[in-house]
Formats: structure tokens, C-alpha cells, sequence
């Protein structure tokens, strides 16, 4: 995942300063949620000051340091798997959401309580850390991200019957109160997509005016758009393997879609590029032309030379990043209906939306046999990006919103 770098320089000393919580300390950004939180507060650390407080749980985040710069201060305290279990048991009682109970941490908490003096603004990173935040008398934003209980619901209704999908189903319910809690109880809650705001605002309009809808951007300079190099027949998929929705795809592609492709074009291949690939994504390899990478250093090594890049989620809310890295780099791009959300593409033209195997295989074989198409979907695609989707373009949005919610502070004041 790519970084993007400070707009101006810190802020001053007699900046305004916000306490970002994070259920996961976000280095090394690596995954959808550290990349956007990591974003935000890059930007933003050129107009006000930083106090960091993050959970961690693995060696690797025991071992990363914050970039310099960002944070004045930088507290982490250790979650270890047994208390994660222990206290998401607990939820199951007392009628938390089971992330929340996750996430809690005692000692955490009494940090917070104890650094939370002198603040301007409290901003929990997800619903997941709501509780450490709210009720403190002090002007919070809730960076929900996606509509956590829309995907939920999807997953639910996922065609398959398992342990998982009767989990999913459960914490839908509970995930949609956490998020009322939220609305209710923050200052402002952004997500990524409209398509996440119209879900919680059908659920919940009387909060309709505290949910800002902020998208993720790309940063251009990172992503070059060369297409002189294109290896004939490789197909690409991008994401943290960690996730439901992007194990879930990539089964699905390989499985229902793939073998379509290779009984027409049998020197096709499909790599599904990155980190945490399960048991299950790891046997994947044994389908003949499919190439699991795991981590890699650079996606855009793995990735520049694609034909074409296929979004196959089933399941999921918000916007993904995936589809806006290819198309950012002029990758042809297909994705699910669900992959679309959120982005102002039009079907067609700066992508191809297909929804069942044929659909997705028909999709792909024109873009290998038609090279006009192909060049239209490259071109398009990068021109969408860079007119509606870039960093900095995006973040100004955030730096208004806490303007106006500390300005409403101000204003509330004894003169």
C-alpha cells in the first residue's frame, strides 16, 4: 500500500490539538483501514497536532515505529489474544457488538482517560473504539469508514452455511446499535461512500446530518499509468486476505470465473496479490494458472503489467481501493455491482460491472480481443481518478469538518 506525503509542514505549537485512537496501531500500512487512517492523519498533521493511542497484538506492530513528524506523542498497549477472547465472550452478555469487545482493553482506557486533558478533539478510529471515547465532554468525530453492519448483512446472506454466517448474522444487529451509539454520541461520523450514508440514514434519519461521506483517494505521483508492457492473458486481484470480502473473492474468481477463462485462453493466469492469505487462499495455487503472491513489497510490481483487474466482491461496504489503484495505473477493470459502490464510474465506459461467472468471463475476453476497449477503459479510468479521487482533494473535506465542529464549540462558549 502507498503513502502520501505532508502538504505543508507540521503545525505550529499553538495548533489545535486531536487524540486519535486506533484499534490497531497503523504501522506498518498495510491494509485498506491502516491506509486511510494513515492518510487522514498525514494530512491533517500540517494544521493541527497529534496524540496517537493504538492497541497491538503482533510482533510486527510491537516492532514499527510511527513516522516522524505525524504524532507528538505515540502510546500503545499490548492486546494479547486470550484477554481479545475473554472480553468479546463478555459481549455476548451484556450486548456489545463482539468487535468492541475485541478491541477493549482496561489498561488502554485508563491511558486515555489519564492523556485525554488538553485535547480539542477526540477522533476514534471506527465503532470499534467507540468506548473509549465517548461521554468524555470534549467535540469527537467517529471515522466509521464503511457501514460495518451493511457488510455484515451481506455476509449473512452469503450462499453458504457455516459458524461464520450465523456470527455475521448475529453481530449485524449488534454492529447497527453500535453505529446508532455512535451517530447519537459523535460530534460528526464520516464514511467512504454515499451508499453507506443512504444505509445508515434509512436505518436512523434523525442523525442524517452528522454523516459526512469523505472517499478515499490516490496519490498519482505513485501510480504511473504505462501500459507499453502488458503481459497477454494476466489477470490481477489486490487485497489484504485477511478480510472476508477479499477471500471470499478471490475463492470465487478462482473457482466459478477462472476456469471459464482457460478454457479459451489456456496461457491465462490470475494472481491475487496480497498479504495474509489463509489456508484456503493458499490452496488455490493448485488451480493451474492461479499465482498466490502473499505480501509483496511493491503491489504496483506485481500488478502494472495486468490486461485486466477484477474486483469480485460479494460481500463488503465502502469504497475499494483496489478498483481505484488499477484504474489509477490504466488497467482495464471489472468488478461486482458491490465493487462499483460508492464510485462515480460509469458502467461501460470507465469500467465494465459484471455479476455472475459469464458475465465477468464475456467482460474479460473483450478486453483481451478488443484493444480499442481496452485503451478506452486505461484512459478513462485514469482520467476519473485524477479528476475525483486524489488525496489531497479529498482530505480538504476532513479539515472543514473538524473546522466546524470545533468552530460550533466556540461558539457555544461564554463570550
Amino acid at each position: 500500500m502507498l503513502l502520501t506525503e505532508n502538504p505543508k509542514k507540521r503545525a505550529d505549537s499553538g495548533a489545535k490539538r486531536i487524540f486519535l485512537i486506533t484499534p490497531r496501531f497503523p504501522f506498518p500500512v498495510i491494509g485498506g483501514d491502516k491506509l486511510r487512517v494513515y492518510n487522514i492523519v498525514k494530512y491533517l498533521s500540517g494544521y493541527y497536532r497529534f496524540t496517537l493511542a493504538s492497541l497491538y497484538s503482533t510482533e510486527e506492530e510491537e516492532q514499527a515505529t510511527a513516522e516522524d513528524g505525524i504524532f507528538d506523542e505515540v502510546y500503545r498497549v499490548r492486546q494479547p489474544k486470550a484477554a481479545s477472547y475473554c472480553y468479546t465472550a463478555g459481549s455476548l452478555l451484556n450486548g456489545r457488538s463482539l468487535q468492541r469487545g475485541y478491541f477493549y482493553n482496561p489498561r488502554l482506557k485508563r491511558l486515555i482517560d489519564s492523556k485525554i486533558g488538553g485535547h480539542d478533539l477526540l477522533l476514534a478510529h471506527l465503532i470499534r473504539v467507540s468506548d473509549y471515547v465517548m461521554g468524555k465532554g470534549i467535540p469527537s468525530i467517529c471515522e466509521m469508514t464503511d457501514a460495518i453492519s451493511m457488510n455484515y448483512e451481506r455476509a449473512g446472506r452469503a450462499n453458504n452455511r457455516s459458524l461464520k454466517k450465523f456470527i455475521y448474522r448475529f453481530e449485524h444487529k449488534r454492529c447497527l446499535d453500535s453505529e446508532r451509539m455512535c451517530l447519537d454520541g459523535f460530534d460528526g461520523c464520516v464514511v467512504v461512500s454515499p451508499n453507506d450514508r443512504q444505509y445508515l440514514a434509512d436505518k436512523y434519519p434523525q442523525y442524517s446530518g452528522k454523516m459526512h461521506v469523505i472517499p478515499n483517494g490516490v496519490r498519482l505521483e505513485d501510480f504511473k499509468c504505462a501500459r507499453d508492457k502488458v503481459t497477454k492473458g494476466k489477470i490481477i486481484f489486490i487485497g489484504n486476505m485477511r478480510t472476508l470480502q477479499n477471500s471470499d473473492a478471490a475463492s470465487y474468481f478462482a473457482k466459478e470465473v477462472f476456469p471459464l477463462i482457460r478454457s479459451k485462453r489456456p496461457e491465462a493466469t490470475f494472481w491475487i496479490i496480497g498479504a495474509d492469505p489463509g489456508r484456503e487462499i493458499l490452496s488455490l495455487s493448485s488451480i493451474p494458472g492461479v499465482v498466490v503472491t502473499g505480501r509483496v513489497d511493491d503491489v504496483r510490481e506485481s500488478a502494472h503489467d495486468a490486461e485486466a483487474s477484477v474486483c469480485p466482491v460479494r460481500i463488503g461496504a465502502g469504497i475499494q481501493n483496489k478498483v481505484l489503484e488499477s484504474m489509477a495505473m490504466g488497467i482495464p477493470v471489472v468488478t461486482t455491482s458491490i465493487g462499483a459502490e460508492g464510485l462515480a464510474a460509469r458502467d461501460g465506459f470507465d469500467f465494465k460491472v459484471a455479476d455472475s461467472p459469464a458475465e465477468f468471463a464475456k467482460a474479460l475476453f473483450e478486453i483481451f480481443s478488443d484493444r480499442s476497449k481496452a485503451q478506452a477503459f486505461s484512459r478513462n479510468g485514469r482520467t476519473l481518478v485524477e479528476e475525483r479521487y486524489s488525496w489531497d482533494g479529498m482530505l480538504k473535506s476532513y479539515r472543514e469538518l473538524i473546522d466546524r465542529v470545533l468552530g460550533r464549540v466556540e461558539e457555544c462558549r461564554p463570550q
